[in-house]
């Protein structure tokens, strides 16, 4: 099992503009059932895992009703 947090927390100098953030390329996948990103690369590097996942879940913070897309758990096979 994999959790990544704060998914919208991130310094103003580590952004790039146009880059695919992680918490759209999971709600993407939970959508869709496949990967999309800004570099095609990484799309198809995602899309290569996929079938190792047995389930991807998307969560907000509890006290932070108003923000979603806080947390992302994954679950490998």
């Amino acid at each position: 099992m994999y959790i990544i947090e704060d998914l919208r927390w991130q310094p103003d100098t580590y952004e790039i503009p146009g880059i695919t953030k992680t918490r759209v390329l999971f709600q993407d996948y939970l959508d869709n059932r496949t990967f999309s990103h800004s570099d095609p690369k990484v799309a198809d590097a995602f899309n290569e895992l996929a079938p190792e996942m047995s389930g991807v879940f998307v969560f907000q913070r509890h006290y932070q009703k108003s923000r979603k897309d806080q947390i992302v758990v994954i679950h490998k096979r």
